[in-house]
């Protein structure tokens, strides 16, 4: 994601429903401006009240039988905050629609925001939570998981901010589509349009990348320097802010001397870019309550040599051959991609129809 505009720390409404050429288009609106949902990204990093320090990226799932949903899947959940206060920080996120959206043509005056795919290393819940004394409020808006959660009703002018809770840190594309029907019944429907989060992780660079990837192909064969190659993982080091106890540190490491950058992967999903710095890599992170398999991949910058070695990657342990050395996986385990199969919404009787697609059980 790289060279996409990085929509955090701030107000962002994502994705935005406007009208224009006569049909639904998806944008993303961050810190006042207005860019093509496609060409963004949404970074959920680690974010600290700027009057109380307290952390507030790591949402710990309350005893109440209302979000007992979250806990069955994990006690401590990556959070966008619904309220975050006045820097905003890691984000004030949420998704809305365009107050000259013409509902007029519209039946009921209103139009759906539907999740029509989802791919990451876990799972999504957008949704409000407010504690009240003894009052609690949950709404439940979109949810990857719940087949029933995968569309919201939207008028002109609608604006909302909640919590988007993920399972796990890690790079997520949820697909969404705009629909309503017409005053005959006319099905109105936008393309699909891919949303991006990185959640945790390091924040994705201001200009355009080589994926890991084309790194791989042009990685060089040539033996590596001779040494250890080791990823390790170890409870964070340093207590300097609120919520440090509940992170991890990922460490590759690689013989003394080399120079180069580690990518880390959970599930296969792109986790965090680090340089290598007196022979190791090192990321800290909040990686949840959920089994997870973690990769790392060194990457040598004399790599120049175009030469395949993906099937490399995750046959481990083995000997570390080529310029661009997978390290060991801590939990290697079997696991599918998190997807979602895409629904067909009838905007007149609310019930999905499945189209195909598979779907993945975490």
């Amino acid at each position: 994601d790289d060279g996409k505009t990085v929509a955090t720390l701030g107000h962002i409404d994502a994705p935005k429903t406007y009208w224009e050429g006569g049909t639904f288009v998806l944008k993303n609106e961050a810190h006042g401006k207005v860019y093509p949902l496609e060409q963004t990204v949404n970074w959920v990093g680690k974010g600290y009240n700027d009057t109380t320090q307290a952390q507030q990226f790591i949402y710990h799932v309350p005893d109440d039988p209302e979000v007992r949903f979250l806990r069955d899947t994990s006690a401590t959940w990556y959070m966008a905050p619904q309220l975050p206060g006045w820097n905003q920080a890691p984000i004030w996120a949420g998704f809305g629609a365009d107050a000259d959206i013409p509902i007029e043509q519209f039946a009921g005056r209103t139009f759906t925001l539907d999740l029509v795919d989802f791919d990451g290393p876990g799972r999504m819940e957008l949704m409000n939570y407010t504690t009240l004394g003894p009052l609690k409020i949950l709404t439940r808006l979109i949810s990857s998981h719940n087949p029933d959660l995968r569309s919201t009703w939207l008028t002109a002018g609608s604006h909302t901010h909640n919590m988007t809770l993920f399972s796990k840190p890690g790079r997520y594309t949820a697909t969404y589509r705009v629909t309503a029907r017409s005053a005959d019944g006319t099905l109105i429907a936008s393309r699909k349009y891919p949303h991006v989060w990185q959640v945790g992780g390091s924040q994705p660079g201001s200009t355009p990348s080589a994926s890991l990837s084309d790194q791989f192909a042009a990685a060089s064969d040539a033996p590596p320097q001779a040494g250890a190659y080791s990823l390790t993982v170890r409870p964070h080091h340093g207590r300097d802010n609120d919520g440090d106890d509940q992170l991890t540190d990922l460490v590759a490491s690689v013989p003394e001397g080399a120079s180069g950058t580690v990518t880390f992967l959970i599930d296969g999903y792109f986790l965090a870019e680090v340089p290598v710095k007196d022979g190791r890599a090192t990321w800290p992170e909040m990686l949840g309550n959920t089994t997870s398999s973690l990769q790392a991949v060194f990457i040598h910058p004399k790599c120049l040599t175009r030469q395949a070695m993906l099937r490399q990657r995750y046959r481990l342990p083995q000997a570390l051959r080529g310029c661009r050395s997978p390290l060991h996986t801590i939990r290697r385990l079997h696991f599918r991609p998190t997807r979602i199969r895409p629904l067909t919404w009838d905007s007149l009787s609310r019930s999905p129809r499945k189209t195909g697609g598979h779907s993945a059980r975490l």
